[in-house]
C-alpha cells in the first residue's frame, strides 16, 4: 500500500491539476515566452542584422507556438502565435511590390501568422484533450487510491480482529487445559491433597496474584491455605458467624464480586472474589475460596465464571475426600485389597507387644519405605502394593501381618510375632531380593528401604 500511495503523489507531482495563472494564462507560460524572444531578439540583432529570421526556414516563431501549444494549450498556444506575428510584422512589414495585388499582399503577409494560430489552436486543442485525459486518468488513480486506502483500514481492522480473537482463543484454550489440569489436581483421596491440588487448580485458571481457602470449622471460616500473602497483609485470617463475609457465603452461598457495590461492601477490601466451596451436607459449603489480588485484565466475565466452577469443583473434591477419608478409617484392608489398612495397625502393633511381654518373645516389625511411590500415579502405586502382596507371600510367615500405614503408598509396615531382630534381619534380606524381581521399576529408581525395629510393650 505504501509503494502505491508513493507512485500516486509521484504522478500528481509531475501532472498538477492546478498552475499559477494570470488572467487565464500560465505565468510560467508567458515568462517562457519573454525569455525566448527576449534571447531571439538578441541573436536576430546579433547575427542577422535585425531582419527577424525573414530569410531563416522554418521559422524560429514556430518554436514557442508549438512548445506553449503543447505544454500549456490553445490559449497559450495562440498569445505565443500572436506575439510571434507582432515580433515579425512589428516596424518590419515587407514592402508592396509593383503590380502586386493588395489581396495577393495581405496573403503573403499574413499566411505565416495564420499558419501559426492554425497550428496553435490544432496542437493546444489536441494538448487539452490529452490533459483531460490525464485528468480523468488523476480522478481515477485518487478515487483508486482512496479504495486502497479504505481497503488498507479494513485489513488492518481485520488483523486486528483476528489477532485479538487469537488471544482470546489462546486464553479460552489455555483455561481450558488449565481446567482439565486443576480438575485432576483435586481429584485426591484425602482432604490434604485436595487442597494443594486446589491450588494448582486456581493458580492456573486464574492467575491471581494472592488467594486464599478456607474451611468450615464449627461457626468459623479458618483460612487453610494462603497463597501469595506477605507479613504487611492483614488479610483477616478468622470470619466468624457474626461477619458480614460469612453470612454471605456460608448462609446465603452468594458469589461476590467487588465489582459490584453491594458485594464490595461485603468484600471490605478483604478481597476482589469470593466463592463457597460447596459440596457439604444438605448443600451447606464446605469452606470459602477467595481472591485478594488479581489483575484488572484478568477480571472478565469468563474469569468470574470460572472461578464459580472452581470453587464448586474443589468445594465437590474436598467433601468427596472427607468421606473417602471417613469410610477409610473404618476398612481392615487398604483400597487395594492387599495389605491391612493403617487403621488397625496401632491396635495389631500394640496388642502384639503386650502379648510378647506377657508370654515372653520377641516381637519385631519391618518398616518399608518407598521414597518414590508418593509421586507415582495411581496405577503405579497399586502394582508395587500388589508386588509387595506377593513378595509377602514368598518371604513371609503365616502369623506375620503387613499394613499400608497410608502414606500415598510410599511406606508400609510387616508386625513379626516371636522374631527377634536377628531373625527379622533375614526376613528382611528376603522380602528386599522378592521386591527387587517384583516391584515396577520406577518405585525402584526412588530406592526402597526395608529396616527392622523391635517393639516395644505399651506402658
Amino acid at each position: 500500500m505504501t509503494n502505491i500511495a508513493a507512485k500516486f503523489e509521484s504522478f500528481e507531482r509531475r501532472f498538477p491539476n492546478h498552475r499559477p495563472a494570470a488572467f487565464g494564462l500560465s505565468r510560467a507560460a508567458v515568462l517562457e515566452l519573454l525569455a525566448f524572444f527576449a534571447l531571439a531578439f538578441a541573436i536576430d540583432f546579433a547575427l542577422f542584422g535585425g531582419g527577424r529570421f525573414q530569410a531563416v526556414q522554418p521559422h524560429p516563431f514556430w518554436i514557442p507556438v508549438i512548445l506553449l501549444s503543447v505544454q500549456y494549450g490553445t490559449s497559450e498556444g495562440l498569445l505565443a502565435a500572436v506575439t510571434s506575428t507582432v515580433a515579425l510584422l512589428l516596424g518590419a512589414l515587407p514592402p508592396q511590390l509593383f503590380g502586386q495585388d493588395i489581396f495577393d499582399y495581405l496573403a503573403g503577409v499574413s499566411a505565416t501568422p495564420l499558419m501559426w494560430c492554425i497550428a496553435a489552436i490544432v496542437v493546444g486543442e489536441l494538448a487539452a484533450r490529452r490533459r483531460r485525459r490525464l485528468e480523468q486518468t488523476e480522478r481515477a488513480l485518487a478515487e483508486t487510491r482512496e479504495e486502497a486506502d479504505g481497503l488498507a483500514d479494513a485489513y488492518a481492522n481485520a488483523r486486528q480482529t483476528k489477532d485479538r480473537l487469537e488471544a482470546r482463543l489462546a486464553g479460552e484454550l489455555k483455561t481450558t487445559l488449565a481446567l482439565y489440569e486443576g480438575a485432576r489436581a483435586v481429584e485426591r483421596a484425602s482432604a490434604g491433597d485436595v487442597l494443594r491440588g486446589a491450588v494448582d487448580l486456581t493458580r492456573g485458571v486464574l492467575g491471581p496474584e494472592k488467594f486464599s481457602i478456607f474451611l468450615l470449622n464449627g461457626d468459623m471460616l479458618e483460612a487453610a491455605v494462603q497463597e501469595g500473602w506477605t507479613a504487611d497483609d492483614t488479610f483477616t485470617r478468622c470470619h466468624t458467624a457474626d461477619s458480614a463475609l460469612y453470612q454471605a457465603i456460608v448462609a446465603e452461598g452468594r458469589q461476590l464480586c467487588a465489582a459490584y457495590k453491594d458485594d464490595a461492601d461485603v468484600l471490605a477490601g478483604e478481597g476482589v472474589l469470593a466463592a463457597p466451596l460447596a459440596g457439604g451436607p444438605g448443600g451447606r459449603p464446605v469452606g470459602m475460596l477467595k481472591i485478594e489480588s488479581l489483575s484488572f485484565a484478568e477480571l472478565t466475565t469468563s474469569a468470574i465464571e470460572n472461578f464459580r466452577l472452581a470453587a464448586d469443583w474443589i468445594g465437590a473434591a474436598l467433601e468427596r475426600a472427607r468421606r473417602q477419608e471417613a469410610l477409610a478409617a473404618g476398612q481392615v484392608t487398604d483400597a487395594s485389597g492387599e495389605t491391612l489398612s493403617a487403621a488397625l495397625y496401632a491396635h495389631e502393633a500394640t496388642l502384639m507387644s503386650r502379648l510378647g511381654a506377657r508370654f515372653g518373645f520377641d516381637c519385631s516389625q519391618l518398616v518399608i519405605d518407598a521414597e518414590a511411590a508418593h509421586g507415582l500415579s495411581a496405577d503405579d502405586q497399586r502394582s508395587f502394593a500388589r508386588a509387595l502382596a506377593a513378595a509377602a507371600a514368598e518371604t513371609l510367615r503365616d502369623t506375620d501381618l503387613a499394613f499400608d500405614l497410608g502414606r500415598h503408598g510410599r511406606k508400609y509396615a510387616v508386625l513379626l510375632p516371636g522374631a527377634d531382630p536377628e531373625a527379622a534381619a533375614q526376613i528382611a534380606r528376603r522380602l528386599e531380593a522378592a521386591l527387587a524381581r517384583l516391584a515396577p521399576a520406577a518405585v525402584l529408581q526412588g530406592r526402597v528401604r526395608v529396616h527392622v525395629e523391635l517393639l516395644e510393650a505399651a506402658a
